[in-house]
């Protein structure tokens, strides 16, 4: 789909034949090198298809965050005493 990466990238996906490589693309990201095994034409996205990974993945999101939430909770209320050796 265009438009989902950097524009370089675009640009080089959208040129390559099925079995090219690209030269050495310089993106924000650092440098890339494309491969195209084959290319499809574009669909409508079907959601029917892909709802049940939606809502795992935002499952996951909601989870996570929840997660980042109890970690900063235990770490702002956790006291760290370190007894170190003498010169150390």
């Amino acid at each position: 789909m265009r438009g989902v990466a950097p524009a370089e990238l675009d640009k080089a996906v959208f040129s390559l034949e099925p079995g090219q490589i690209s030269e050495p693309i310089l993106t924000e990201i650092g440098y890339s090198i494309i491969r195209v095994k084959e290319k499809f034409a574009a669909e409508k996205p079907d959601f029917d298809r892909f709802k049940d990974d939606l809502g795992n993945f935002l499952q996951n999101v909601g989870f996570h965050k929840k997660l980042e939430a109890f970690v900063k909770d235990l770490r702002d209320k956790a006291v760290i005493e370190r007894h170190l050796p003498q010169g150390a």
